[in-house]
């Protein structure tokens, strides 16, 4: 991508940690990094933030045992870029969609208990994509030294877990309006790059409405869910991509 111009994290593949490690070094990767398998999904597997070689062997392992591989794993080793993340999906050459992603976390309204909070969110949820009391939650209540009848400030923000899957709780909320002309020109030029009629891209930017923003393009699916740019699951407009797509195919529908 970087010869025609779109940004990407520097990164190198590994098979082993003795790999990664020789490759960190021989391209001089800083950290903070984050490693992930080289296939897969809902992040399993993934780790962020790493600051050491030690959390780096921790986080090789860790994609190990979820792959159930000790060897044969195959995991990316690449630069961390802090930012929003968007999730864009072009079809037949143009921008159909963009939804910011937000991960599982709770707003204080500076006087109900955070189960309270955790009842109202998953209240307004589609079954199957509610806020979890799973042990990753429990964890970070327990780092932030919260419990069950903490009251947040209002408008405090916390954050649950750092994936930002909607299944665990995460949050879509429809940008495709505000998308900035330039955003709109970099992802249709990725997706014809790779050769897609379809695809969905990650991206990581400091606000994806702002043309002067910095940006990386973390990963393109070729094969992207679309449920999150649609009702029920997406905040605000919501873009009907099934129809879209069928019209595609079927110019006559109405």
């Amino acid at each position: 991508m970087g010869a025609i111009g779109i940004k990407t994290p520097r990164g190198i593949v590994a098979n082993t940690l003795k790999d990664a490690l020789k490759g960190i070094e021989s391209e001089k990767l800083p950290f903070p990094l984050l490693c992930k398998p080289l296939s897969g999904s809902l992040a399993k597997g993934v780790t962020w933030n790493l600051t050491s070689l030690k959390e780096l062997k921790s986080a090789v392992q860790w994609a190990q045992k979820a792959y159930n591989k000790k060897r044969s794993l195959r995991f990316l080793i690449e630069e961390m870029f802090v930012g929003k993340e968007y999730r864009v999906l072009v079809f037949d050459k143009k921008v159909l969609s963009c939804v910011e992603k937000i991960p599982a976390g709770l707003t204080g309204d500076g006087h109900s208990t955070l189960e309270e909070l955790i009842h109202t969110f998953n209240k307004t949820r589609v079954k199957g994509f509610e806020i979890k009391l799973d042990k990753t939650a429990r964890e970070t209540l327990k780092r932030e030294k919260l419990s069950l009848e903490s009251v947040l400030p209002e408008d405090y923000f916390l954050k649950l877990r750092n994936n930002l899957n909607m299944s665990d709780g995460g949050r879509a909320i429809d940008r495709t309006l505000e998308m900035s002309p330039v955003f709109r020109e970099i992802a249709e030029r990725a997706i014809e790059a790779v050769g897609l009629t379809y695809g969905g891209l990650d991206f990581l930017a400091d606000d994806i409405t702002k043309s002067e923003s910095d940006y990386v393009i973390l990963e393109i699916n070729p094969n992207p869910f679309y449920n999150m740019h649609e009702k029920p699951l997406v905040e605000g407009r919501g873009v009907d991509v099934s129809k879209a797509i069928l019209k595609s195919l079927f110019p006559t529908l109405p």
